[in-house]
């Protein structure tokens, strides 16, 4: 941000690593990775680099917009042998927001990953950046804090602080077409990543585990995260407008579509009576509970209900994805 370095100076290897109160706790936390640990009944632990993920390939390209792309290529290792297949897409806007494609393949063997909370798109800050040193965490539904943003969805956290004087922001962005929502693994001490793999870890035992299976020549696995890098803290970097720009809002959007739709079902009466406590319930901000109530709910729900129906509906709200061969009327 600035050309100021808003990420921890990597620590190569364990024999360099030391306390958290200086910043080098943890050495596997390197810049901005992808890795998670419990693959397979054998639990290989890439994220802690236990197990060895090896670079096979870097392409680069520029487009005509200002924009960058990188396409990587690693191959994820059982011992020797490569298990999966790792191809992500990095493009670098102007504005300093990168999206990543992360695709997994498994090469001939069914691959699954199980739950756990360590993975799986992550960055370590500046030391000087993290709440423990007086940094900031936000969410997209008004939480602040690791104490309650920490594995709960949202469509984004940013997390910003003081660096070399001056403050500066990192904001990591999930996407509404991922296969499930994303929960933070955000620590006070400077840990920041993303993940799909943790419901059981993240909710404390409050939802069950839900592992994911990769098999050889089938579909690969596939998620989209936002990445953004900004001057200032998350009002005066404008954070909300890079995550609408990379499609990571659109959950929002549906949100209020199927509140609507549940509201018109039970009565829109409810709306007068209790206005606050329901969209508290549905973590919208309550400001925006007076005007929901226009001409233009009419048409919506029709459009609404004629697609999906409430029921559905509220299924997706939910489950973060839609019933099969059905899809919402908003993207």
């Amino acid at each position: 941000a600035g050309g100021t370095n808003v990420l921890r100076d990597i620590v190569p290897t364990k024999a360099d690593a030391g306390s958290s109160k200086e910043g080098k706790d943890h050495f596997h936390h390197k810049g901005v990775w992808v890795s998670v640990d419990s693959v397979n009944d054998d639990r290989l632990n890439f994220w802690s680099e236990a197990a060895r993920i090896e670079c096979a390939n870097v392409e680069h390209s520029a487009g005509k917009d200002g924009s960058g792309q990188l396409v990587i290529t690693n191959n994820w290792l059982e011992g020797d042998k490569p298990l999966l297949k790792e191809q992500t897409t990095v493009t670098i806007h102007p504005s300093r927001l990168l999206t990543y494609h992360i695709e997994l393949s498994a090469i001939d063997k069914d691959v699954t990953i199980y739950d756990t909370k360590e993975g799986f798109f992550a960055v370590r800050l500046a030391h000087t950046m993290r709440e423990m040193e007086g940094g900031h965490i936000r969410n997209a539904d008004g939480l602040k804090g690791e104490k309650d943003c920490w594995g709960k969805p949202s469509a984004w956290i940013d997390y910003y602080g003081d660096v070399q004087g001056k403050t500066a922001g990192v904001t990591l962005m999930d996407h509404p077409d991922n296969f499930r929502e994303s929960r933070y693994h955000v620590r006070s001490y400077g840990l920041f990543s993303i993940s799909p793999f943790g419901p059981k870890k993240y909710s404390n035992g409050q939802e069950p585990e839900v592992p994911v299976t990769i098999r050889p020549g089938g579909k690969p696995f596939a998620v989209n995260y936002g990445l953004y890098i900004h001057d200032g803290d998350t009002e005066t970097a404008r954070v909300a407008a890079p995550a609408q720009h990379s499609g990571c809002d659109a959950r929002t959007v549906r949100r209020y579509v199927v509140l609507i739709g549940i509201l018109v079902e039970a009565g829109i009466q409810r709306i007068a009576e209790q206005p606050n406590e329901i969209f508290q319930l549905f973590r919208l901000p309550c400001r925006h509970a007076v005007t929901i109530v226009t001409p233009a709910v009419v048409a919506i729900v029709t459009l609404f209900r004629e697609t999906v129906g409430c029921n559905k509906a509220l299924h997706f709200f939910q489950c973060g994805k839609a019933p099969a061969c059905e899809r919402l009327p908003v993207d």
